[in-house]
């Protein structure tokens, strides 16, 4: 491993990876590789930062991988070292920023009125993708002695339910993504990952219909761009799969699938050979594995990311309806 390049990726070094090893347990040898992979990465990074009030979404991701690798590796005490750093780390900067806004980091309005219910096609694309890309709160409640603060549940439910109303603009028809179409399709598919945790579970459409529909409406879009943007339609694959859908029942599967299988063997049966910086030789071949790979989903227990999931929605929602009612006692 180049740890100099290694470095200079960040968390993106160890993003893919860690997702394997998360999603590999029916294929023991691979899992056993990315797993190691991933153990290797989290110790080149090393969870040497201290705490701070400003962006701190890279470390929130790292506390959870440290936290999820020392359950596969509990006798390793450098990573056990790395994991309770990335807890004070953490733990401080939820403590002592101002509020969550600070924490977020996305914009100097508050989440509460970004995330406007009666209004959603107000807030910009670029601050719903900074919200968006906060998957790392819900892998908080994952770790036994972190203590998130209530407000986070509210935030979590409004942005989950904020999503649901986004108007997200689809391809061009007949011509495909362009560039900023291109941006709302990977933002919706970063939506999916929230309750799926990076495909770790199920996706259920009497979640999110509308991401489902959503990809059946623009997959062909995706198909005609392969080659100038393969992760795209890898995404929208990964979703399909977590849907249920595999090359045996389902047409854009069985397509895509053969698209990413073919590419693999015309460089050289290699996801990474085509790529043109370090940043695409890690996203690449992450999506890639995903489009081509059936891998195990988690069930939804007591601790899972799954069961997290639905219990902070739960919590979200009577937030929301205090806060309602709250607002409403002061109007009156």
């Amino acid at each position: 491993i180049d740890e100099e390049r290694i470095l200079n990726l960040g968390t993106n070094g160890i993003n893919s990876v860690i997702d394997q090893c998360f999603a590999s347990a029916n294929k023991p040898a691979f899992h056993q590789k990315a797993c190691e992979g991933a153990n290797r990465i989290m110790k080149i990074i090393n969870g040497g930062e201290g705490w701070a009030c400003r962006r701190m979404r890279m470390k929130t991701k790292m506390l959870f991988y440290a936290h999820y690798l020392t359950l596969i590796f509990p006798l390793d005490r450098e990573l056990k070292e790395i994991r309770s750093h990335y807890i004070k780390v953490v733990q401080k900067s939820m403590d002592q920023c101002e509020d969550l806004d600070e924490f977020l980091a996305a914009s100097d309005v508050s989440w509460r009125d970004n995330l406007d219910l009666d209004n959603p096609a107000a807030l910009s694309r670029d601050i719903l993708r900074d919200y968006v890309h906060q998957q790392g709160l819900i892998n908080l409640y994952s770790i036994p002695e972190f203590v998130v603060p209530a407000e986070v549940d509210h935030f979590i439910w409004r942005l989950w339910t904020f999503a649901a109303k986004y108007p997200y603009l689809d391809a061009d028809e007949g011509i495909g993504y362009r560039a900023e179409t291109r941006k709302h399709g990977y933002l919706l598919t970063h939506v999916a990952y929230w309750p799926t945790g990076y495909g770790r579970h199920r996706q259920f459409l009497s979640d999110s219909r509308y991401v489902y529909d959503y990809v059946r409406k623009n997959y062909w879009a995706a198909a005609r761009t392969f080659d100038a943007d393969p992760d795209l339609l890898a995404e929208f694959i990964d979703i399909l799969r977590a849907c249920g859908c595999t090359e045996d029942d389902d047409v854009m599967v069985r397509y895509g699938a053969r698209l990413f299988l073919n590419s693999f063997k015309a460089h050289g049966e290699s996801f990474m050979s085509h790529t043109n910086s370090d940043y695409s030789a890690i996203h690449g071949p992450w999506t890639a594995i995903a489009a081509v790979s059936r891998f195990q989903v988690e069930p939804i227990v007591p601790g899972s990311h799954g069961y997290n999931w639905r219990k902070v929605l739960e919590s979200g929602a009577r937030a929301e309806r205090e806060s309602r009612q709250l607002e409403s006692t002061i109007s009156e």
